[in-house]
């Protein structure tokens, strides 16, 4: 929910930061190395090294934001074509990496991740139904956020309540839409 209001800013900005890699990365080559940087965060949970696997998931966050810059410097519609499906699914695919990281640490992973989950589908399902307060990007900083105070069952429990709020406010609004 912040993180979606600051786009209307950001993304302009975002543009003139990063379209320029366009010269030398496809935005699809960007997609991938966000899946990496989800992959290696979650073995990087697995082996205890929460300051580095925290490191990889900020970067995962970052190149996720990177590959739609570069798509839309490019002139490329967003959302559309094979490079919008790629990154959706490996998206899930790093973040389900992540969390397969802390499921070893702790077992409240399991049910954050299938809340998390219920939250992304919601919104691919019906995407005006709004954002809520816990999108993808708000959850994956939150997760460095606790890796970084080494409170994975702190930060569990949070995660799993805001995800049930949030879950509730698109229902709602996904209703909304429907009537």
């Amino acid at each position: 929910m912040v993180l979606s209001k600051l786009r209307p800013w950001w993304n302009p900005f975002s543009v003139k930061i990063f379209g320029p890699l366009g010269r030398i990365v496809t935005p699809n080559q960007l997609t991938v190395l966000n899946f990496l940087f989800g992959v290696l965060a979650g073995y990087l949970i697995y082996i205890n090294q929460y300051a580095w696997a925290a490191l990889c998931v900020f970067l995962s966050i970052a190149f996720d934001g990177m590959d739609g810059a570069v798509s839309r410097a490019s002139g490329k519609k967003m959302g559309s074509g094979f490079g919008a499906v790629l990154d959706a699914v490996f998206d899930r695919l790093g973040e389900g990496f992540i969390f397969w990281g802390l499921v070893y640490k702790d077992l409240l992973a399991l049910p954050a991740l299938m809340f998390c989950y219920a939250v992304s589908h919601i919104g691919i399902k019906e995407p005006r139904a709004g954002k809520g307060f816990l999108e993808r990007g708000e959850r994956m900083f939150l997760i460095t956020i606790f890796l970084l105070l080494k409170q994975i069952h702190w930060g569990l429990i949070v995660l799993i309540g805001l995800s049930i709020l949030t879950i509730f406010q698109r229902l709602y609004s996904a209703k909304k839409v429907k009537e």
